[in-house]
């Protein structure tokens, strides 16, 4: 309707914000350049906050687009309800490395100086507790993982393995200054004591 009407090229109301509308007020531009500078200066968590509709979807949707143009790994996560550790679990779930390969032996060949968090609780146990919890039997889902941090070494990359929260915030910090990349091993029974 909208588009024929104002003779438009594409249409302006989509479900997810198009960076191409975006209208770069001050605001906006200072919140764009602190993330983009948070993520490519390596200075760990950066969070954004507004009230609804201020354009905060709009600005990462716009931070993406130039990420992308830089060649840097993302993640969009939007389920704000889970917990600190239901969070780590979520973005850096055991076997999630079996994804990751590929990009650690890239980045190792780059020295690309980027942590790798793998959450080892010795299975697929985060798609196994949905699965009980759902009542669904467990198949394929109690795994043997392999030892990661050899496993990252075999390829030359850094790697160590922790046992509690703040030994992983000194394990980030340190491998965001590596020249290179770093696995890190979280044991989940560690976390669970």
């Amino acid at each position: 309707m909208y588009k024929n009407f104002y003779k438009l090229q594409r249409n302006p109301f989509e479900i997810t914000p198009d960076p191409s509308f975006l209208f770069p007020t001050t605001r906006h531009n200072e919140a764009l350049a602190s993330l983009h500078y948070g993520v490519t200066a390596h200075r760990g968590f950066v969070v954004l906050t507004g009230e609804v509709g201020t354009g905060k979807t709009l600005i990462l949707r716009s931070l993406l687009s130039l990420l992308q143009c830089r060649d840097v790994a993302f993640a969009l996560i939007f389920n704000p309800t889970l917990s600190p550790l239901e969070f780590m679990r979520y973005i850096a779930g055991d076997f999630g490395l079996q994804f990751t390969v590929t990009e650690l032996v890239t980045a190792v060949e780059v020295g690309l100086s980027l942590p790798i968090v793998v959450w080892n609780n010795s299975a697929l146990g985060q798609i196994r507790d949905d699965m009980v919890a759902a009542g669904i039997p467990q198949l394929g889902v109690i795994g043997r993982n392999p030892d990661f941090v050899a496993l990252a070494g075999a390829f030359g990359a850094e790697a160590c393995r922790v046992h509690d929260a703040a030994a992983l915030a000194v394990a980030i910090r340190t491998a965001l200054g590596q020249g290179g990349p770093t696995l890190i091993e979280v044991v989940a029974s560690s976390f669970d004591e």
